[in-house]
Parts: structure tokens; C-alpha cells; sequence
């Protein structure tokens, strides 16, 4: 956590705040204060998902939230970035609870909005792309020589404008170097040479087989898998689109996808400047460790 956010905000304040401030003695006042400040209607999303009467829903929520207004001098919200740090950071993290050795390397990147129906086409082609590079991955984990056990790569959101390409393998504990080497070496691989066409067509088929059996489940959906959906479009802004225009999309983008596509994002997942990389190592507590 202190590498993934170094040199931000999100380094020194927890979502609590800080608990010094929190539990001091006779600071009632002062929370008060923070919470007629930041607890307010126009800083909240209220997300309601169920079977219910939406007409009889809307006024519940009218009822409840229009008497609370927002005062003429609150403040307005601030918003922090996560900097590109200088370099690789690297922490090893041993416990005696862990009982297995792991790299993981994360580069730090834009974040990338999704507004558009082009970007809604690039989640797709992430898709396809993730897709391929964890299917090599796995080849490569069930040769008898593999340098790793496991391993994905992969992008994600986060906080503070900023995403991540994380790549992470499970290795054996005398083999730590030898695990992040073998790792590096296949992404840079695909980054050099990229993939094949018969490897693009394949996962194509895949995800052409996939949309079509997710709208025939469309309405299986629970209210907790809805839920989560807005909840990151609301906190991360990832695309919401319904699931019928989605899989009608996915279908009509899916033939215009090329290999030049793919290649264009792992070129901007798989930078080789050291700045922004976070590298965690984390073994059993007695393991034998790099220097």
C-alpha cells in the first residue's frame, strides 16, 4: 500500500482520517464539523436495486433527501492524484502466515476514462487481449521447466488518475529471481513479436460464444452483481452499458478488431521506463530472499 500510493495524499489519510485527530479527547466539535462538510447529499450516490415499485421508490427517496440541503459555503471536494514516482520501488513482505513465495510487478499508467463508444471498443479489446496473454501464460506454467507455478498480467483501476498493469507469479522460494525473470522475459516476447492471428481468432470465438450466453442470462443477474456495476462506475467511471446494447456492440466491434490493436495496448501497458514500477515480493517468513 505505502508503494502503490508514494509521494500522495492517499499515503497519509486513510478513509477514517487521521486517527489521532479521530480519537483525540474533546474533539467532538471539530468531527461534527467533518461530517457536516464531506457528509453531505451532493457528495453521495444512493444506489437502489431490487424488485420494488420505482414510481413509490422515487418519492421514498425525494421525501428523505430534498429538506437536506446544501450549505451556501461547503466547501468544495478536492481531488488528489497519485505521481509518478522516480524508478522502481521494490518492498519484500515476509510473514509467517504466508506459506508460498510471490513476484509482483505493477506499473503505474493514466488513467484511461471510459465515455465513448471507442472506449467501450478499447475494454473490449483489453478483454481479448488479457485473454491471450494469460493463456500464454499458463502454457508456459505447465512446462517441466516452467520458471514459475502461476502467473497473470492483467490492468486495473485505481485511485487518484491513475491505473495499473499488474503482473504477478507464484514461484518456489529458492527461485524468486529466477520466477520475475521468466515472467518479464514472456511479456516482453509478446511485446516484441505480439500474437498470432490464429490466437486472435480463437479467443474472438470465445467471446462471440460468451456475449451470446450472457444475454441469455441477462436476467439471473443478482442484485449484488448489478450493484457492484454501478458502484465502480460511480467510483472508478468504468462503462455501465446495459447488457443487451453491450453484447450487440461487443458482436458488430469484433470482426473490425485486429492485431495492430492489441499491439497498440500492450505498448501501453508493458512501458520499459522504470518509473511509476512497484515490484512486492512476499514469502513464508523463514524464505531465503533476494538482497
Amino acid at each position: 500500500y505505502p508503494l502503490l500510493y508514494s509521494d500522495s495524499r492517499y499515503l497519509r489519510r486513510l478513509p477514517i482520517g487521521q486517527m489521532d485527530v479521530v480519537t483525540k479527547k474533546g474533539n467532538d466539535e471539530e468531527l461534527r464539523k467533518f461530517w457536516r462538510s464531506w457528509y453531505r447529499p451532493d457528495l453521495a450516490t444512493l444506489i437502489v436495486v431490487g424488485d420494488f415499485d420505482q414510481t413509490e421508490i422515487d418519492q421514498r427517496i425525494k421525501d428523505t433527501f430534498d429538506s437536506k440541503k446544501v450549505a451556501a459555503d461547503a466547501p468544495l471536494r478536492p481531488s488528489y492524484s497519485v505521481p509518478v514516482h522516480e524508478g522502481t520501488l521494490v518492498k519484500i513482505i515476509k510473514d509467517k502466515e504466508i506459506t508460498s513465495s510471490s513476484v509482483k510487478i505493477i506499473n503505474k499508467f493514466p488513467h484511461h476514462p471510459e465515455q465513448t463508444l471507442g472506449d467501450l471498443k478499447r475494454s473490449v479489446i483489453n478483454l481479448i487481449y488479457t485473454y491471450m496473454v494469460n493463456q500464454r501464460l499458463t502454457e508456459i506454467s505447465q512446462r517441466h521447466d516452467a520458471p514459475f507455478m502461476y502467473a497473470q498480467s492483467f490492468a486495473s483501476a485505481a485511485s487518484g488518475g491513475t491505473d495499473r498493469y499488474m503482473s504477478l507469479a507464484a514461484v518456489k522460494e529458492d527461485h524468486i529471481i529466477d520466477g520475475a525473470k521468466g515472467l518479464m522475459r514472456e511479456l516482453m516476447r509478446i511485446k516484441q513479436h505480439g500474437f498470432s492471428q490464429a490466437e486472435l481468432n480463437r479467443k474472438k470465438e470465445i467471446l462471440f460464444k460468451d456475449v451470446i450466453r450472457s444475454a441469455e442470462e441477462d436476467e439471473k443477474l443478482s442484485s449484488a452483481q448489478i450493484m457492484e456495476g454501478i458502484s465502480n462506475h460511480v467510483i472508478y467511471g468504468e462503462e455501465n452499458a446495459g447488457i443487451t446494447f453491450k453484447n450487440e456492440f461487443v458482436q458488430q466491434v469484433l470482426s473490425e478488431i485486429t492485431l495492430a490493436d492489441i499491439q497498440n495496448l500492450v505498448g501501453e501497458y508493458m512501458d520499459p521506463k522504470a518509473d511509476g514500477r512497484v515490484v512486492l515480493v512476499t514469502t513464508p517468513e523463514d524464505a531465503a530472499t533476494p538482497a
